[in-house]
């Protein structure tokens, strides 16, 4: 029977020092949204002016829970928006990429901690509706909201993966 003890003892110890430390959640002290493009004849910002306040104000609005003091700040920097990947966009502003960067960056850092590039595509539903349904499109508006939602989502969900710690305790060591 002492036996037994001190082999689950040993199991449980090996097991338990594999197991990475839980990750805190990233506290964020600051959220700032810079559009940046690329491309020379990008016209996304004629159409939409705002698109790095929207954007800022989303990503406080989801990352609520996360803001407070702490060192680390996040950088946005959306880097396309296109139509098919056209950054110029037709008359209408109509638009179905946006594309960026998330930079985590500890205060006073110039060089990231962490990036993530967020890469978003979106297309109407152009498919056979059901016989009698009335089909209507997203107006421009809509979609813009719909791809600036989905972004800040995203951008949250990459950035709840960021371990804080900088530990991780290896059975290996």
């Amino acid at each position: 029977m002492r036996n037994i003890v001190k082999i689950a003892t040993a199991t449980a110890f090996s097991v338990a020092l594999a197991i990475p430390v839980a990750a805190q959640e990233l506290v964020i002290s600051e959220i700032a949204v810079d559009a940046d493009f690329q491309a020379a004849n990008a016209n996304a910002l004629d159409f939409y002016p705002e698109l790095s306040a929207d954007l800022q104000a989303k990503l406080i609005e989801v990352l609520a829970p996360q803001l407070g003091e702490s060192p680390f700040r996040v950088q946005v920097n959306i880097h396309e928006v296109s139509l098919d990947g056209d950054t110029f966009l037709p008359d209408d502003g109509e638009f179905n990429t946006l594309d960026g960067t998330i930079n985590v960056f500890q205060r006073g850092e110039v060089t990231p901690d962490e990036k993530f590039l967020v890469e978003l595509s979106a297309y109407t539903g152009d498919g056979v509706a059901p016989e009698g349904a009335f089909v209507l499109p997203p107006d421009r508006e809509d979609f813009y909201q719909a791809l600036i939602d989905a972004f800040a989502l995203n951008a949250k969900a990459k950035l709840m993966d960021v371990d804080t710690t900088g530990e991780t305790i290896d059975s290996e060591r």
